[in-house]
């Protein structure tokens, strides 16, 4: 992890894979597809308001989550607290595959200027 912030995981269970811009290839395609949609969105928001920052929320479950049992975090860089992660999974036909992993991932000094 880079860009000065830090992240503590108390409930996080290994194996873990950070999701982030230079490994959204590597996903699994049905996820892959969902985490692009989701980042497109986003995308489309900051454009629309200007002074818009990404940052990583405290103590939010989003950012988290277990698929095929395989925990996944989010960097901040790819999640936003204005949008629900979890409501572009579900609208992707995986949440069967898809449980909450929980949440007490905690990071810290995660704003992105």
């Amino acid at each position: 992890m880079d860009k000065g912030y830090k992240a503590t995981y108390s409930s996080l269970e290994a194996p873990f894979i950070f999701i982030s811009d230079e490994n959204i290839a590597g996903l699994p395609e049905e996820l892959r597809k969902v985490v692009e949609l989701w980042r497109y969105k986003a995308d489309r928001y900051r454009r629309k308001y200007k002074d818009y920052k990404w940052y990583c929320p405290v103590k939010s479950a989003s950012e988290q989550f277990r698929y095929n049992d395989v925990n996944y975090v989010m960097t901040p860089e790819l999640f936003d607290a204005t949008s629900d992660f979890f409501e572009y999974l579900m609208l992707s036909g995986v949440e069967d595959d898809l449980v909450g992993v929980g949440a007490e991932a905690v990071f810290c000094n995660a704003m992105i200027d």
